[in-house]
């Protein structure tokens, strides 16, 4: 599932080993079988050379994971390929220990662990088929629930548009088809970067510093701008993408002349169609509707300034992690949340939401919503007016 789990410690002990595994074995969803180490004397007595000896298993690290149930498994002296997807992970926390300054050892350190936190709930894998290891464990868990221990749940992150707006796997996996195989990608109006593929060389246009400030540590390029003015030279990369950013342009044309200027391959829309009118929300809030008109360009605007393109319907699964607009269509208790409602631009540029809140409270209190809306609740996805739109 390519779950990661890291903890530091001061010193490579076997005392912090045993530390360790105990932290993990408490941490870990499923039920650890066996563990595989490298032949450090924190893991074992095993001996080399003039003085080769067999692993006799009193070590203490050894001992704890008899206790535990756990067999110990030592990899092949002189193969460090053996723990390759170790190995890979460390490539990454490398790249985020060069890429920045920390002020304290505690400031490192909260950042590798946010970085692991996002890895594991926010990062789609294309070796996972666009899930994230914590989508990963949670497929593998309704398959074989017999292999876990509790439920995998993910972490609450500490900003709230992050936690919130976490990139879905299945939207995930159209961005990325779309892209078709460029290794350079622009991703204009990037946000906090939730649907930047980690297989290319990303670079991420944003205009505001404070969802830069939430971005995950990594290796894409982040520039602060606008899509109407890209700093950067005609054709410079192989694909260009924008999800759920258009509404907010000012100048809409001149943002698509833009990433036709510099793209030399598809270009990848992801936004929402202003006539579409089948969304049970609208009836609590129907100014949703005016704001969408407002802000939101029509779809036969795109072949307009981009010339050819294809336009897909991008259904919404009931479960959909990415908080927008339409993501809780099956869940609609959400929408009295304002925490959700914080990380949702739309609601944003409403005025008094009080009373389409309290309307929608009450026809949940009373079963009334269920009444009007309850053959929802047997769909797994829904259309809700999301397009893809990809110019070639």
């Amino acid at each position: 599932t390519r779950w990661v789990f890291v903890r530091i410690y001061p010193a490579k002990t076997a005392a912090n080993a045993r530390r360790f595994l105990r932290d993990l074995e408490r941490a870990a969803p499923m039920k650890i079988t066996r563990v595989l180490t490298d032949n450090g004397k924190e893991f074992t007595d095993r001996l080399f050379g003039l003085r080769k000896r067999a692993a006799p298993g009193n070590h203490e690290f050894d001992r704890l994971c008899a206790d535990l149930g756990i067999e110990h498994r030592l990899a092949p002296p002189m193969r460090p390929q053996t723990n390759g997807m170790v190995e890979r992970f460390n490539g990454r926390i490398e790249d985020v220990l060069q890429s920045h300054r920390f002020r304290s050892g505690e400031d490192l350190e909260q950042t590798i662990l946010r970085y692991v936190r996002l890895y594991n709930g926010q990062l789609p894998q294309s070796v996972l088929k666009g899930r994230t290891p914590i989508d990963a464990l949670k497929d593998w868990h309704r398959q074989k629930p017999r292999l876990f221990k509790k439920r995998p749940y993910n972490q609450a992150g500490s900003d709230n548009y992050a936690e919130l707006r976490r990139a879905d796997s299945r939207i995930f996996q159209s961005i990325h088809n779309a892209l078709g195989d460029g290794r350079t990608v622009l991703n204009v109006g990037a946000g906090a970067g939730s649907y930047e593929p980690i297989d290319r060389d990303v670079t991420a246009l944003e205009p505001s510093s404070e969802m830069i400030a939430q971005r995950l540590p990594s290796k894409t390029k982040v520039v602060q701008g606008r899509a109407e003015n890209l700093p950067f030279d005609d054709n410079s990369f192989d694909a260009v993408m924008a999800v759920l950013t258009v509404h907010h342009w000012n100048d809409k044309e001149n943002g698509m002349a833009e990433m036709r200027r510099v793209s030399r391959g598809p270009i990848v829309i992801l936004t929402y169609d202003p006539a579409f009118r089948d969304f049970w929300l609208l009836d609590y809030f129907p100014e949703l509707a005016a704001a969408d008109e407002g802000l939101m360009p029509p779809l036969n605007n795109y072949s307009d300034w981009l010339g050819r393109v294809n336009i897909s319907p991008v259904p919404i699964p009931h479960d959909c992690s990415d908080g927008f607009l339409a993501a809780y269509w099956r869940r609609p208790e959400a929408y009295l949340d304002a925490r959700v409602r914080a990380a949702i631009s739309s609601f944003w540029k409403l005025g008094d939401t009080a009373p389409g809140l309290q309307r929608l409270k009450t026809d949940l209190e009373s079963g009334n919503w269920r009444r009007k809306y309850g053959e929802l609740l047997d769909l797994d996805e829904l259309d809700c007016g999301y397009r893809l739109v990809v110019a070639f």
